[in-house]
């Protein structure tokens, strides 16, 4: 099945049965009762998106953490956690934590930043009474739809070719949310990937919100050998057998062209996918025939948990960089 940045299905049969869909979808997000709003001691910066799947939110919520932290302040980041098993009832991470038990993005979280709290929970008002208790200021990871608590800062991540007059709601399109619905953020991140056409400004957004909008580009931070490959990475002119389990590849497979790599095979899952054990032999047939390594991205080295691997591996590690968006957070909660 092929994505794209605007709608879920190139099949004409599917998007003809995802249409109805969508508008019972939307008549269903009218008709949703106003939560109850919670409200913590601290600041509280939300992250996070209206349209599923890849679009930045993960290395946004780092590099806050980070900036906080330069700036002397204890930052605490909270995650629903989704796909692990600790997610209902929360829990703090720590260096034991598997994928399985709390989930993929906090792991890459946590696995980002020292001397920082992340804590997961399906209850997010839960989730943020701990972190107050141990931080000055709460990063609210993939909270634009989790409304009950309230938030300082409303960050929306915005893919930079996701041209609003093509947006449409699930099942047909890949909004969450109503374009509608950016009236609630403060500032609106338009991301830019490898490979995109220049990101240019552009007004088409000020029809939905007053938020300030900045302009961010996905980059590449460096390649990492993953846990157990001692020989030194270099991608430049190499053959790589790319390995992904996360929404829209195609993003990911561009950065590692970028890097000067060849990519030779690709092994492809879903967004969150645990590869298998038959999986892992398949990516080691690939890697011996073509005597490449092997290249995923931060998130799927998350789910292994830093396992051994039987064949030789690199991370890719991509981060956001967006002029004026830190200073804008540092200004609106100091």
């Amino acid at each position: 099945m092929t994505y794209n940045s605007d709608k879920l299905f190139e099949s004409n049969i599917l998007t003809g049965i995802a249409i109805p869909l969508s508008l019972l979808y939307g008549l269903g997000i009218k008709l949703r009762p106003s939560p109850r709003i919670f409200k913590v001691k601290c600041p509280v910066i939300s992250v996070g998106n209206i349209h599923i799947g890849g679009t930045g939110k993960t290395p946004i919520v780092i590099a806050i953490a980070k900036a906080l932290q330069r700036r002397g302040m204890k930052p605490a980041v909270v995650s629903r956690g989704y796909g692990g098993a600790l997610s209902k009832t929360g829990v703090e991470l720590n260096s034991s934590h598997k994928s399985q038990e709390v989930g993929d993005e906090p792991i890459e979280i946590f696995s980002e930043l020292k001397d920082v709290s992340v804590i997961i929970g399906a209850d997010r008002a839960s989730a943020c009474r701990a972190a107050e208790k141990i931080s000055n200021v709460i990063i609210l990871d993939d909270g634009f739809q989790h409304r009950r608590v309230h938030r300082d800062i409303n960050i929306v991540v915005y893919p930079a070719n996701a041209k609003p007059k093509r947006q449409r709601l699930l099942p047909w399109g890949r909004l969450r949310e109503p374009l509608s619905a950016l009236k609630r953020a403060h500032a609106i991140v338009r991301v830019r990937e490898i490979g995109e056409e220049e990101n240019k400004p552009g007004t088409e957004l000020k029809k939905y919100t007053d938020a300030q909008i900045f302009y961010g580009n996905r980059i590449i931070e460096g390649i990492e050998p993953y846990p157990g490959t001692v020989e030194p990475i270099a991608l430049l002119g190499r053959d790589v057998v790319a390995l992904s389990g996360i929404a829209q590849p195609k993003r990911f497979y561009n950065a590692v062209t970028a890097t000067g790599a060849n990519i030779v095979e690709i092994y492809e899952g879903r967004d969150h996918h645990r590869f298998s054990e038959k999986e892992i032999e398949l990516v080691k047939v690939l890697s011996e025939r073509h005597d490449a390594i092997v290249v995923m991205t931060q998130k799927d080295a998350a789910r292994f948990d830093k396992r051994a691997l039987p064949f030789p591996a690199a991370i890719l590690k991509t981060g956001i960089d967006c002029p004026g968006l830190i200073d804008f957070c540092i200004s609106r909660i100091l």
